[in-house]
């Protein structure tokens, strides 16, 4: 792809980017639940970026679709629990399993 291409896509996707957050901001959508989705987006995205040069790789993928499975079970679990948690631990757990994603994918597909 050449490099107008992905500076129009970029620019394209910095633009949707800011009409979710303005329409968000006068939605009366619970902030908590934009968490959720903010922090899924940032772990797998992380995830999927950094490993990058395995995605040709079969077991790449249902590797990545088995954590994203576990991951959004054991996210609707603490939510159910604990409802308001704050940012902080999504934040703080958050690095914790990109890490531990990162390195589960290095040891079994590589």
């Amino acid at each position: 792809m050449s490099k107008a291409a992905v500076g129009i896509l970029q620019l394209l996707a910095a633009l949707a980017f800011a009409g979710v957050c303005i329409a968000l901001a006068f939605s009366k959508i619970d902030p908590t639940k934009v968490w959720t989705a903010w922090f899924t987006i940032m772990v797998f995205g992380f995830l999927c970026y950094e490993s990058r040069r395995l995605w040709g790789r079969r077991l790449y993928w249902a590797v990545v679709a088995a954590c994203l499975f576990a991951h959004l079970m054991i996210l609707l679990a603490v939510q159910r629990a604990y409802p308001h948690l704050s940012l902080f631990y999504y934040v703080f757990f958050g690095s914790i399993e990109a890490a531990g994603l990162y390195l589960l994918l290095l040891v079994t597909v590589e």
